[in-house]
């Protein structure tokens, strides 16, 4: 049976897939030319009258010449001011080009250049906006926690056709909403993190029953009642010499101390979240994060990655402090003192060694902290969801069929139903099987059995 998973799946992701070289192939009009990448290559040049977005070979890499390479978030977006595209176009660059959620109305930056769009403003005349609208972080304000994305679009919607300087007034007055990620995508995200805990953790508690009912620890506990089912009593059980005839060998020991270590555990970590999406083989594929297949969609993450990811409000926080920081110290000298409210907001975000000293060692390290948050201040993709997706849609399937066979189609259908829900509240494109991620995904669901996103990536792992 796995054999025959193995096969199907290699078969299915041969075929071409979306990606955005096709995609802007396809807008160019050149998808049925026979020398295609080059042609919308020199139609977009012609289009965009020869905007400078990017250099002229990273810019022919987004349309397949060479190698092919993934434009920024940031490029598609002034890729659609230099071509003038609607907002309707605009959006559809990002969701199916890029693979990516649309336009981030909690994002300031994102909502101005949605602003832009509608207005037919260019990229720079946005830009110019952001920094009056920037002006407003040399005060304190709270972001609302709540999530404020339908709030935000309908009130755009009435206000998108206002004068700049009345926009950015309306923006100003609403500050607090634009803590600069989804809430309603990280809410689906933790959601979904919780689901695959309590499945792993049910699992893992079922697992240790059976090693601790096998090497007699509840025969033991059951002659001891001062003793309780504890990590304390099942470590000192594995700790005595004499079992009374139960042998243990130094690999059940390891084993069940294992499970103890996940079971008793008081908080959740990132590290569980690895281990049942991500982990495959480290001596088959190495421990580091790759991708897999021809797109880039197919991935194994970093800790470090699933924290930032985990973090978002965190970071976006901490940028908006380290902004306002900015702006209030640029206009006091570099050699006056540096204020003692900076420092310690710097050592609360930082950990500093030691505080600064003037007003200019603040700021360069500000400075330095300002590019370092652009990278941690991530949007949450399609393919960061996906993977989570299939693992709780499995989950809760069988939960709710715990009393009849498993049937493939119905349980794909489930986890389409599952996914769409999420993926249409978060403003990401549907599951479409002309994207490579979302066919290994369906993939999954066999005749005999169901299949999870680790064996996808140690099957693709093999090719």
């Amino acid at each position: 049976m796995r054999n025959t998973f193995e096969k199907r799946l290699k078969e299915r992701l041969s075929k071409e897939f979306q990606r955005f070289d096709k995609f802007i192939q396809i807008q160019m009009g050149t998808a049925e030319k026979t020398d295609c990448a080059r042609e919308a290559f020199l139609e977009f040049r012609r289009r965009t009258h020869r905007a400078d977005i990017a250099s002229l070979p990273t810019m022919r890499r987004w349309f397949g010449i060479g190698t092919f390479h993934k434009p920024t978030r940031e490029h598609v977006i002034h890729m659609c001011f230099a071509l003038d595209l609607s907002e309707e176009q605009a959006q559809e660059y990002l969701k199916k080009g890029l693979s990516e959620p649309g336009f981030q109305v909690n994002n300031y930056q994102e909502l101005i250049f949605l602003y832009g769009i509608v207005n037919h403003y260019t990229y720079e005349e946005c830009l110019s906006m952001m920094r009056q609208f920037e002006q407003n972080f040399d005060r304190e304000f709270t972001y609302s926690n709540h999530a404020a994305t339908q709030q935000i679009n309908q009130k755009f919607e009435q206000v998108k056709l206002y004068p700049r300087d009345e926009f950015l007034l309306w923006m100003a007055d609403h500050a607090d909403w634009f803590k600069g990620y989804s809430r309603t995508t990280l809410d689906y995200l933790i959601q979904y993190r919780k689901i695959i805990l309590t499945a792993a953790r049910k699992e893992q508690e079922e697992r240790l029953y059976c090693m601790l009912e096998e090497i007699g620890f509840y025969q033991w506990l059951a002659k001891h009642p001062a003793q309780s089912e504890s990590r304390e009593s099942i470590r000192y059980y594995l700790r005595r010499k004499n079992t009374k005839g139960y042998h243990i060998s130094e690999h059940m020991k390891e084993n069940v101390l294992e499970l103890v270590q996940v079971v008793y555990q008081e908080k959740d970590t990132n590290i569980s979240i690895i281990r049942e999406i991500y982990e495959v083989a480290k001596n088959k594929q190495g421990g580091q994060p790759r991708q897999y297949g021809k797109t880039g969609q197919i991935r194994r993450v970093s800790n470090k990655y699933l924290s930032d990811l985990f973090s978002i409000p965190f970071q976006r926080e901490r940028a908006g402090w380290v902004l306002s920081a900015v702006r209030n110290l640029e206009r006091i000298p570099a050699e006056m003192a540096c204020p003692p409210e900076i420092n310690e907001k710097a050592e609360q975000y930082f950990h500093l060694m030691r505080p600064f000293s003037t007003v200019g060692e603040a700021l360069e390290r500000l400075y330095h902290e300002k590019k370092e948050q652009k990278r941690r201040c991530i949007v949450i993709q399609r393919s960061d969801l996906l993977p989570l997706i299939l693992h709780a849609a499995q989950f809760c399937y069988r939960m709710e069929t715990t009393d009849k066979r498993y049937d493939a189609k119905e349980a794909k259908t489930y986890f389409e139903q599952f996914a769409n829900a999420a993926l249409t509240a978060c403003n990401m494109a549907p599951i479409d099987r002309t994207y490579e991620l979302d066919t290994a995904l369906l993939t999954c669901f066999q005749p005999e059995e169901m299949y999870g996103y680790p064996d996808v990536l140690e099957v693709l792992g093999k090719v």
